[in-house]
């Protein structure tokens, strides 16, 4: 975490020391009141992306290397705790396919010792009590505790997917009603300037070639997904 300190504390520039004790007593205190007071790490709904970016932006400290090892297994995080929601460290990911198989198997398996699969509308969560630099390193063994796996199934269309939709563009949806069970019933016109468009054209247009891989029949959704596949299938290679 990259923090700038005003210290206005009046210390003896003679007695080395002293100062040195005072800086960092109060450098310590007033990094932790100045996170306290900002909204910084309260963000709400960001892309993964963008927090994987800018981390130690969206992420404290404490629970930034255990994100880190996470994200190197090609597990999306949702949420994690921050300084004012309690004083433990949590850090949630996604059910469904944000967790393998085998990943889920270890959540099941170590239920109340740091891993939660919580009730049915909860996020898998990993958990320590506290938040100090042991708190952090034990948030740090739930995570290499986890598997890599292969990018969620969201994250990538097939070629056939990719190319409707991009036909479809932002066509307005139109409704046709609801039947006796409830469901929805809607139509979608493509974009006439986009009927006869070709796969190629589409991928050229939006700037995905290089996110086709045709032996897959996979359009990921960018670069990063893309690399967290390959790096899935080398570890396979490699093991």
């Amino acid at each position: 975490m990259n923090e700038s300190l005003n210290n206005s504390s009046q210390v003896n520039p003679s007695d080395e020391e002293w100062e040195k004790t005072m800086q960092d007593f109060m450098g310590n205190f007033g990094k932790k009141k100045e996170v306290e007071s900002t909204p910084r790490y309260e963000y709400r709904a960001t892309d993964v992306e963008d927090v994987i970016q800018n981390a130690e932006e969206y992420i404290i400290p404490e629970c930034l290397e255990a994100c880190k090892i996470l994200w190197g297994k090609n597990i999306e995080t949702i949420m994690c705790s921050n300084y004012s929601d309690n004083t433990d460290l949590y850090i949630d990911l996604l059910d469904g396919d944000g967790l393998s198989a085998e990943n889920r198997d270890i959540f099941i398996n170590n239920e109340g010792n740091g891993f939660a699969l919580g009730e049915e509308h909860d996020y898998p969560r990993i958990s320590v009590p506290g938040q100090t630099p042991e708190s952090a390193l034990k948030l740090q063994e739930l995570a290499d505790k986890l598997k890599i796996q292969d990018v969620r199934s969201c994250r990538y269309k097939s070629s056939a997917e990719f190319l409707e939709e991009y036909k479809y563009g932002n066509m307005p949806i139109e409704y046709d009603g609801v039947d006796e069970f409830g469901n929805v019933s809607v139509r979608r016109q493509y974009n006439p300037e986009r009927t006869n468009i070709t796969l190629q054209d589409a991928l050229e247009q939006t700037g995905k070639s290089s996110l086709y891989v045709p032996p897959e029949d996979r359009v990921y959704e960018s670069q990063m997904f893309l690399d967290w596949h390959n790096r899935y299938l080398n570890f396979h290679l490699n093991i």
